[in-house]
């Protein structure tokens, strides 16, 4: 009986997939009769013995692998759909409802802003930094606190200003205490392989501020969750794992909490780092390679820079320059290829400058 019922889900949730696909694509015929290519494809897995989990990407064996590890399914059989662009709709529902593992995210990116450029960066880049200034910074800044006591207490008296040396100790510290977190297993520490990404739980989301987890499968059989943390508390004390992002947002709250004036730095590469300004100048910080006033480490590392903002609470700067000094020719030709004009970076930087409750760009 209770086999047969699971098969009746199957079918009833696989109809309807059927029935939403094509409702969408008889949309998207009336309303672009001139379109005669689609923007994005890509491939949506579902399996008829986990009808309430489906899997953006093509990796059938990993799709496999993580419900044997999850669900012990036995003699899964999975079943590829063709996701085109007029299924944002579907797919954004699917994400919400965490009945979706993304792990082509190039494709989730195309079918939901349109694309990954540097425009539609951007925006991301100007949402994250918002929510990084405007969302828990009382909190955020004692959890900094807590983490400075354990290093150089004496920073927090009152008439002590903190020096570079003081800020590269921290850096150093930083480091050590916190690696960055490249996938091992929870439970054995081998290496884990990249399944994908699910919209976080709602322990996770009331726990660390999440919006999404990484889900990350051993040879051991574990399949470990790497939650992408907002919440500075959680990932200094409890997670104590991070990379770039989690690390850059705690790090800038180190330094507001030692009444330094800092900035979150936004690079189109998928990198995020922090500055501060000493002796009247911005200076340059990266807490996962403890770097201090290196600008041009990552020009160095090979990356081709495309835009890079710094924010403060209420001001962003396009600082590309300073950063990839010789690039600019080649700065220059890609915002052009990816469509970002002086003056649609110009409005975007003006719009969070300016904005107020309900900010979304």
């Amino acid at each position: 009986m209770r086999l047969r019922c699971c098969l009746l889900l199957a079918t009833a949730t696989h109809a309807f997939l059927a029935r939403r696909l094509a409702l969408l694509r008889r949309r998207t015929a009336c309303s672009a009769a001139t379109t005669t290519t689609e923007t994005a494809n890509a491939t949506l897995l579902a399996c008829a013995q986990a009808p309430d989990l489906f899997y953006l990407g093509d990796n059938e064996t990993l799709y496999l692998r993580y419900l044997n590890s999850t669900r012990q399914l036995q003699n899964a059989k999975v079943e590829p759909k063709t996701i085109k662009a007029e299924n944002k709709e579907l797919i954004t529902q699917l994400w919400r409802d965490r009945r979706m593992i993304v792990h082509d995210k190039a494709a989730y990116r195309k079918l939901v802003d349109g694309g990954d450029t540097a425009t539609t960066q951007l925006s991301g880049g100007c949402r994250r930094a918002a929510a990084i200034w405007d969302d828990n910074r009382g909190p955020d800044e004692a959890s900094a606190v807590d983490y400075i006591k354990l290093v150089k207490p004496e920073l927090l008296l009152n008439d002590r200003r903190p020096t570079r040396d003081d800020l590269l100790v921290l850096l150093r510290d930083f480091k050590e205490r916190y690696p960055y977190y490249r996938g091992a297993c929870a439970v054995c520490g081998s290496e884990t392989e990249f399944v994908g990404e699910i919209k976080a739980s709602q322990s996770e989301e009331t726990a660390a501020k999440a919006g999404r987890v990484e889900l990350r499968s051993c040879d051991c059989g574990h399949v470990t969750r790497f939650v992408r943390a907002n919440d500075v508390g959680y990932a200094l004390h409890a997670s104590r794992r991070g990379r770039c992002g989690e690390y850059s947002a705690c790090f800038l709250s180190v330094l507001t909490a030692l009444k330094l004036e800092a900035r979150w730095v936004f690079d189109t590469t998928d990198h995020v780092w922090c500055e501060a300004k000493l002796g009247g100048e911005w200076v340059h910080l990266d807490p996962c390679e403890a770097s201090l006033d290196e600008p041009e480490i990552y020009q160095g590392w090979g990356k081709n820079g495309t835009l890079v903002v710094a924010f403060s609470e209420r001001h962003a700067e396009d600082v590309t320059a300073y950063y990839y000094p010789d690039q600019s020719k080649d700065v220059a030709t890609r915002r052009l290829k990816d469509g970002l004009t002086d003056g649609a970076l110009r409005a975007a930087l003006a719009a969070y400058e300016t904005r107020g409750a309900g900010y979304d760009p």
